[in-house]
Protein backbone atom coordinates (compact mmCIF):
# COMPACT_ATOMS: atom_id res chain seq x y z
CA UNK A 1 0.00 0.00 0.00
CA UNK A 2 1.08 3.51 -0.91
CA UNK A 3 1.92 5.91 2.25
CA UNK A 4 -1.52 8.09 0.90
CA UNK A 5 -3.54 5.39 1.44
CA UNK A 6 -2.22 4.45 4.68
CA UNK A 7 -2.40 8.27 6.03
CA UNK A 8 -5.79 8.05 4.29
CA UNK A 9 -6.94 4.68 5.95
CA UNK A 10 -5.22 6.19 9.54
CA UNK A 11 -7.55 9.04 9.47
CA UNK A 12 -11.20 7.01 8.29
CA UNK A 13 -10.14 4.78 11.37
CA UNK A 14 -9.65 7.78 13.60
CA UNK A 15 -12.99 9.21 12.37
CA UNK A 16 -14.78 5.75 12.76
CA UNK A 17 -13.17 5.45 16.57
CA UNK A 18 -14.02 8.86 17.35
CA UNK A 19 -17.84 8.73 16.05
CA UNK A 20 -18.54 5.43 18.05
CA UNK A 21 -16.87 7.26 21.71
CA UNK A 22 -19.35 10.29 21.05
CA UNK A 23 -22.23 7.95 20.29
CA UNK A 24 -21.34 5.87 23.62
CA UNK A 25 -21.11 8.77 25.36
CA UNK A 26 -24.19 10.35 24.67
CA UNK A 27 -26.29 6.82 25.00
CA UNK A 28 -24.81 6.98 28.31
CA UNK A 29 -26.67 9.89 29.31
CA UNK A 30 -29.99 8.55 28.04
CA UNK A 31 -30.41 6.19 30.90
CA UNK A 32 -33.91 6.33 33.05
CA UNK A 33 -33.73 7.48 36.13
CA UNK A 34 -36.72 7.55 39.09
CA UNK A 35 -36.76 10.83 40.23
CA UNK A 36 -39.79 10.02 42.04
CA UNK A 37 -38.28 10.28 45.65
CA UNK A 38 -35.11 12.65 46.27
CA UNK A 39 -32.40 10.43 48.25
CA UNK A 40 -32.97 12.35 51.32
CA UNK A 41 -36.47 11.22 51.74
CA UNK A 42 -35.76 7.77 50.81
CA UNK A 43 -33.42 7.57 53.65
CA UNK A 44 -36.61 7.86 55.97
CA UNK A 45 -38.76 5.00 53.84
CA UNK A 46 -39.17 1.96 56.34
CA UNK A 47 -40.40 1.05 60.39
CA UNK A 48 -38.24 2.53 62.74
CA UNK A 49 -38.40 1.53 66.73
CA UNK A 50 -37.51 3.21 69.95
CA UNK A 51 -37.37 2.30 73.22
CA UNK A 52 -39.16 4.98 75.82
CA UNK A 53 -37.50 5.29 79.39
CA UNK A 54 -40.39 6.92 80.50
CA UNK A 55 -42.99 4.19 79.66
CA UNK A 56 -40.84 1.09 79.36
CA UNK A 57 -41.76 0.39 76.33
CA UNK A 58 -40.81 0.02 72.62
CA UNK A 59 -43.04 1.60 69.85
CA UNK A 60 -42.09 2.18 66.42
CA UNK A 61 -43.22 4.52 63.39
CA UNK A 62 -43.35 3.54 59.56
CA UNK A 63 -42.71 6.16 57.28
CA UNK A 64 -43.36 4.76 53.51
CA UNK A 65 -42.51 5.95 49.69
CA UNK A 66 -46.02 7.35 49.28
CA UNK A 67 -45.42 10.28 51.52
CA UNK A 68 -47.34 8.44 54.47
CA UNK A 69 -46.73 8.02 57.82
CA UNK A 70 -48.46 5.39 60.85
CA UNK A 71 -47.29 5.45 64.25
CA UNK A 72 -49.98 3.16 65.59
CA UNK A 73 -53.62 3.93 64.62
CA UNK A 74 -52.15 7.46 63.73
CA UNK A 75 -51.83 8.39 59.90
CA UNK A 76 -50.05 11.74 58.32
CA UNK A 77 -48.60 12.74 55.28
CA UNK A 78 -44.71 13.86 55.90
CA UNK A 79 -42.34 15.11 53.68
CA UNK A 80 -39.02 16.79 53.89
CA UNK A 81 -38.46 20.60 54.10
CA UNK A 82 -35.78 23.03 54.15
CA UNK A 83 -33.89 20.34 55.92
CA UNK A 84 -36.64 19.78 58.41
CA UNK A 85 -39.20 16.27 58.76
CA UNK A 86 -43.10 17.63 58.72
CA UNK A 87 -46.11 15.31 59.75
CA UNK A 88 -49.23 16.88 57.78
CA UNK A 89 -52.93 15.82 59.07
CA UNK A 90 -55.51 15.09 56.23
CA UNK A 91 -56.18 18.56 55.04
CA UNK A 92 -52.16 19.55 54.75
CA UNK A 93 -51.84 21.64 57.25
CA UNK A 94 -48.53 20.73 59.77
CA UNK A 95 -48.82 18.96 63.06
CA UNK A 96 -45.37 18.87 63.76
CA UNK A 97 -42.34 19.60 62.55
CA UNK A 98 -38.24 18.03 63.64
CA UNK A 99 -34.66 18.50 63.09
CA UNK A 100 -33.50 15.80 61.83
CA UNK A 101 -30.18 13.55 61.55
CA UNK A 102 -28.79 10.38 60.65
CA UNK A 103 -26.49 8.04 61.64
CA UNK A 104 -24.19 4.76 61.72
CA UNK A 105 -25.25 4.15 57.91
CA UNK A 106 -28.90 5.63 57.82
CA UNK A 107 -29.85 3.29 60.44
CA UNK A 108 -30.10 5.51 63.05
CA UNK A 109 -32.39 8.51 63.28
CA UNK A 110 -32.49 11.53 65.61
CA UNK A 111 -35.19 14.09 66.05
CA UNK A 112 -35.66 16.95 67.76
CA UNK A 113 -39.42 18.73 68.18
CA UNK A 114 -38.74 22.11 66.56
CA UNK A 115 -38.87 24.08 69.04
CA UNK A 116 -37.86 22.08 72.28
CA UNK A 117 -35.19 20.05 73.91
CA UNK A 118 -37.31 16.65 73.05
CA UNK A 119 -35.11 14.48 71.89
CA UNK A 120 -35.37 10.79 70.81
CA UNK A 121 -33.15 8.22 68.48
CA UNK A 122 -34.70 5.81 66.60
CA UNK A 123 -33.53 2.78 64.85
CA UNK A 124 -34.38 0.91 61.58
CA UNK A 125 -35.63 -1.95 61.99
CA UNK A 126 -34.49 -4.77 59.39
Amino acid sequence: MSLKVKKYMKKILTLILISILLSVGLLCGCTEQNTSQPDEEARFVGTWGAYSENFQTTFSMTFSSDGTFTHGPMVFDWQIKDGKLFLLDEDGKEQSSYNYYFTENDTKLHLQTVGTDVYVTYTKEV
